[in-house]
């Protein structure tokens, strides 16, 4: 395992090759550390990306091509040794492209990271390298600290939304997607308290935001996560008081439907590239 490391003016961050995850998100203007650091008391991981699945698959496994394979959720992409090169001090490109026996592709999964300023985008590319379509999902999942400021409490937080949502979510039980329920928000916010994720994440399905902030009123200091081209927003954190931290998770596709009949072909939310082609999307975390 090796770690990079990438800094400007305001920001220092560290990667690790394993899984490509953010280890650190450090402003340097008011020497805060922006992401939560992996207790496994609650939650042993930071930031992990999540491909070529989002989620679970029903019964542990998908069918292509009359062939089964089995799957962890989010795929196996968090627990693989990516390379890496560096085009510039201020930006790193992490590469997988390893073939695994429980996925029937061949595939180039990149995860770039690129500092400007107090922000720092991350950009997925999946391209198909195979001769046939391949099937996949992608997604992230960076937790931030909260409290930001470790004086405070959790509940002193809030997630705030740039526009009005209509309040339904997609519903997540035992790992599966089973339908929608409702969740009102008032004035764009979410209040937090860890009682909120006793049913799992918060999944909003093509919010009417692309905007989200983890903010309180008492603490000047927020992070911002601008996302580019994903079809969902989810939000998690474990159910339990002393898990300070919350998940801000963009998604292109999602769990398994509770009536799946695990064609990986015509799986929910699924996406689909003819060779040759490239899929991206991104999200921009700016912290004030």
């Amino acid at each position: 395992m090796s770690y990079a490391g990438l800094e400007n003016d305001e920001l220092k961050i560290l990667i690790s090759s394993h899984g490509a995850e953010l280890q650190s998100l450090y402003c340097k203007n008011n020497s805060t550390e922006y992401l939560w650091q992996g207790n496994p008391d609650f939650w042993g991981r930071r930031a992990p990306h999540l491909f070529p699945i989002i989620g679970g698959l029903k019964d542990g496994y998908f069918i292509y091509d009359t062939k089964s394979y089995t799957m962890g959720n989010h795929g196996f992409a968090r627990d693989s040794s990516f390379a890496v090169e560096y085009p510039s001090l201020k930006k790193a490109v992490f590469t997988l492209d390893e073939e695994k026996e429980n996925y029937p592709f061949r595939y180039r999964f990149t995860v770039t990271y690129s500092l400007k300023k107090n922000r720092l985008k991350i950009t997925y590319t999946v391209k198909n390298t195979d001769k046939r379509k391949i099937y996949f999902s992608v997604g992230g999942h960076p937790a931030f600290a909260c409290p930001i400021d470790p004086t405070l409490k959790y509940t002193d937080y809030f997630i705030e939304f740039d526009k009005h949502e209509s309040g339904e979510l997609l519903l997540i039980k035992n790992d599966l997607a089973d339908g929608t329920r409702y969740f009102p928000l008032k004035d764009k916010k979410i209040p937090l308290i860890h009682s909120l994720f006793t049913q799992d994440a918060l999944v909003f399905d093509h919010p009417k935001s692309q905007k989200f902030r983890l903010r309180s009123i008492k603490d000047s200091r927020q992070i911002e996560m601008k996302i580019k081209n994903f079809e969902s927003i989810a939000f998690w954190s474990k159910p339990k008081e002393g898990a300070d931290f919350i998940c801000f998770e963009p998604w292109c596709g999602i769990d398994d439907r509770a009536d799946s009949n695990h064609q990986l072909e015509s799986k929910w939310k699924i996406r689909c590239l003819k060779p040759g082609k490239k899929f991206k999307c991104s999200y921009l975390i700016t912290v004030n």
